[in-house]
């Protein structure tokens, strides 16, 4: 039963992607399109932005997917996604940095007010997703373990 989820859960785990999906692309357009008026960093900003977002979407999914399972996979994937992620905001970084690609200050600003933004919308809906598990395993209710 681990693997299955219930109707209900599949659907709100489609809006909250759509929601993370959609908050991704319309800050990145936003950025995208102050970027003229306001220089450079805007620009950067929106590929700061759009990197934290596909991150954000990325790791809710597979936390999501791992609350299902037992507590030390759910650790293991955790902090595995929480070092992925590591590293590829330094890598990121060095490339910005290294490349002069974009403004550094503009990416680092988007990226980590996305990182602050994704991981908070993360966190709250993975807690209402593990509360929703427990309400229904204390019903004993079928679809517990897939919340």
């Amino acid at each position: 039963m681990s693997g299955q989820t219930t109707p209900s859960g599949s659907s709100s785990a489609i809006g909250r992607m759509l929601v993370l999906l959609g908050l991704t692309g319309v800050g990145t357009a936003g950025l995208a399109l102050l970027a003229p008026r306001l220089g450079n960093w805007a620009g950067a900003a929106s590929i700061g932005w759009l990197a934290s977002g596909l991150m954000g979407c990325l790791s809710w999914w597979t936390a999501r997917r791992a609350l299902r399972a037992d507590p030390g996979r759910f650790f293991k994937v955790l902090m595995g996604g929480m070092i992925l992620r590591l590293v590829l905001v330094g890598a990121g970084v060095a490339v910005v940095f290294g490349a002069d690609l974009l403004d550094p200050a503009g990416f680092v600003g988007g990226l980590l007010a996305g990182v602050v933004i994704f991981q908070t919308l993360e966190i709250t809906s993975l807690a209402g997703s593990a509360r929703k598990t427990e309400t229904l395993a204390a019903r004993g209710a079928p679809g517990a373990q897939g919340a």
